[in-house]
Parts: structure tokens; sequence; C-alpha cells
């Protein structure tokens, strides 16, 4: 346990084994921004093999799930920083597993699939002129790159080029476009729960990028999926009939230097009542979209739709310190 304040970091030192888990609770009577961070001792924090950042309201809890940071190593340094904010403090515990329980009763089988996705829609309401019609190609359209945006001229290079969108508004279609992508099923089997897939490389799924000219809606390069730099699920963790699991995603363009987009995701189903509690942490750009079936043949059931919260991309630009997220919570019954 320790303590970290506007002013100070806290350190906690632990040893080898398997994942860490990290809670973060705003202690203080203000809101502030926090970065937790999990790396080597001595190195800087740019090298962390875990970075997150959040907005921590007033008694609110941050929990960070770092899976495979350095089990090997004789010691790992977790490393919390808040904003230097006049009243901030938080409080600071790690707890090491090494295997989380994975049972629940044998009477208890069931299976529910979630999925979420992040998109640039085809209008964004507020700012109806940011996203415009692709010159030479009826029923496309595409969003301006930064330096277009930020100059209203046409530069050239990637900067001076558009980018296609994903075309389209909500949809809980399995066919439908996005920037990023999260599937993964919750599968109980006669107690036995389990992830599929569990490797985070196949539940978190890339979308493609399309660069093209602003003028003319020329295609400019090849169409490349997006870069990922942090792609992570945990392991089900399963107590009082209830399972959770954890999960973060960051992308970005893979044209061109541009901030990531990226969301953070930590669900329980209660396997008694049926119910999902979520709790999303999103960039205010794109739009993003949840979804959840139960059993193999249900209808989708809608867990969250928000629009872009910017009004462009440059609304992803926050300096690392979690302000241009906000986070999402709430129950849905399944």
């Amino acid at each position: 346990m320790a303590a970290a304040t506007g002013d100070q970091s806290a350190q906690i030192t632990v040893g080898p084994g398997g994942p860490l888990y990290i809670r973060v609770r705003n202690s203080g009577g203000i809101a502030v921004p926090v970065g937790v961070y999990v790396h080597k001792p001595g190195a800087p924090l740019l090298t962390s093999a875990c970075a997150k950042a959040t907005l921590l309201d007033t008694s609110q809890e941050y929990w960070v799930e770092a899976m495979h940071t350095g089990d090997a190593l004789p010691a790992r340094v977790v490393d919390v920083l808040p904003s230097p904010v006049k009243g901030a403090e938080v409080d600071i515990a790690v707890f090491q597993m090494s295997k989380a329980p994975t049972s629940l009763p044998s009477t208890v089988s069931d299976q529910i699939t979630i999925w979420l996705r992040a998109f640039i829609p085809s209008a964004i309401a507020s700012n109806p002129g940011y996203v415009r019609s692709v010159p030479g190609h009826p029923g496309q359209t595409m969003i301006p790159g930064p330096a277009v945006d930020a100059t209203k001229r046409l530069p050239t290079g990637a900067a001076g080029d558009c980018f296609l969108t994903d075309g389209r508004g909500f949809s809980s279609q399995a066919s439908s476009a996005s920037k990023v992508e999260t599937e993964f099923q919750v599968l109980i089997d006669q107690g036995r729960v389990s992830i599929q897939p569990s490797d985070a490389g196949l539940v978190h799924k890339a979308g493609v990028s399309t660069r093209v000219s602003c003028t003319t809606g020329t295609t400019v390069g090849d169409p490349k999926p997006g870069t990922f730099g942090v792609r992570a699920l945990g392991v089900p963790a399963v107590a009082d009939g209830k399972i959770q699991i954890a999960g973060q995603v960051g992308i970005k363009n893979p044209h061109l230097p541009a901030p990531w987009i990226d969301y953070s995701f930590d669900f329980i189903y209660d396997t008694q009542a049926n119910v999902l509690t979520y709790s999303v942490v999103a960039g205010r750009f794109p739009a993003f979209e949840v979804y959840a079936v139960r059993g193999k043949n249900g209808p989708p059931i809608t867990i969250l739709q928000v629009e872009p919260q910017s009004t462009s991309a440059w609304g992803l630009i926050d300096g690392g310190l979690g302000l241009s997220t906000d986070r999402y919570t709430g129950t849905k019954q399944l």
C-alpha cells in the first residue's frame, strides 16, 4: 500500500510471478489525472511495458491488470504518477496473483459474446463540415488529415491528405467496418470458465485505414490496417457467481504519426441474475459502440453507443494524461 500526491509519485516494487492487479483510489477532494506504469527497476517511464492513464473523480477507483509484464524479472516497479493538481491524493495497492480462480458451481453453463468497436462515422452532428464526400466516389466519405484540418489548406504528404471514414452509423452487424474491433466469448461449461479466443492478438482486430487525395478522391498508396500499440486481454476472475474480464486496446493510423484511438474495458457478468456490469474508458474520438449476445443465437443487445465527444481527431491529443477520455458505466440485463 502506498500514497501519492499532486507533487509526489508513488512506487511499489514487487517480485517475479504472474499478473499484477493494481488498484488506484482517489482519496483527495478533487478529480485528478493519473498515470500508471510498470517497468524494470531504474528504467525510464517511457520504456514501461505497461502504461495506462485515466481521470479519477473523487472517491473513484481504477484497476489495472498487467499481464505478462516482466513476470520473470527479479523485480518489477509499479509507478503511479498523479497530475500536479493542488489537493490531489491517491492511494495505491498492488496484488500479485499466480492464477485467478476460474470455476463456478458445476450446475452453471452459459455463454455470452461481447464486442466493442471504434469507428469513424459518415457524419458528425457536432461538426457537420468535418466529414466530406469523396470527389468522384458517390456514397463514400472522408475526414481531413491533421495538416488539412489545422490549416484548412491542402499541403502535400500524408498529413495533407484525407482518410476514408467507415461509412456508417451505429450497427451491431458483424460485417460493419471499424478502425478497431474487440470480440470474445465468455464460455461457462459446467462451471468451468474460459475466454475464446484467449489470445489478445485474435480478440483485437485492426480495421483498414485508406488514404485518399482530398481534391481528387484518388487512393494514395495502399490501404493498411492500423498499427497496434497496446492489445491486452486479462484472464477471467471468478468469485461469488460473477465473472470479471478486463482488457485494453490502443491503435494508431499506419500512414502517419497520430494520436492513438484507444479504449479499455472492465466487464462483470453475474451468472445468477444474468446482468452485465460495464465500465468502459474510451477516447473522445471517433464513435464507439458495445454489444452483447447471451447464448448461441440470442439477439444483439446494445450495451453502449457513444457519438464522437470531440469534433475532430484533434480531441485525441492529451499528452498521455487521459484528459481526452471518458468513462461510461452501467448495467444491462442479458
